[in-house]
């Protein structure tokens, strides 16, 4: 349940135009987003760039960008919970009274050299 609306450029404040090869994977892709911290290492390091998809639906145990309580995070979905592959991390537990939007489904890591501004 939604109880407050969140307008998407709102969180994805750097919006900049990019040109990437044409491939299945990147034409599947929405949009590209940076990946700060090491809570999904060793899948999705710190400092890499995720493919994101909105149109495929994030099923349990998939890896997904969350808005929780307007914090965007990359995070794989759980029964009731949002998940960090890395151990080092605990993973989140959600409550009815959060916010939880999902953007996107992450379908890919981007090659940094394929990029052309």
């Amino acid at each position: 349940m939604i109880t407050k609306m969140i307008q998407i450029s709102d969180v994805l404040e750097y919006r900049k135009q990019v040109f990437l090869p044409n491939t299945p994977l990147y034409s599947k892709g929405d949009f590209l987003l940076d990946v700060q911290g090491h809570g999904m290492e060793p899948d999705y390091p710190g400092g890499s760039t995720v493919i994101v998809s909105q149109h495929e639906k994030v099923n349990i145990k998939d890896t997904g960008i969350f808005l929780l309580n307007e914090k965007l995070m990359i995070k794989e979905l759980g029964e009731n919970e949002l998940v960090c592959k890395n151990n080092n991390f605990e993973n989140i537990p959600l409550n009815e009274s959060d916010t939880v939007i999902c953007l996107g489904k992450v379908i890919g890591i981007c090659n940094k050299d394929d990029i052309i501004f």
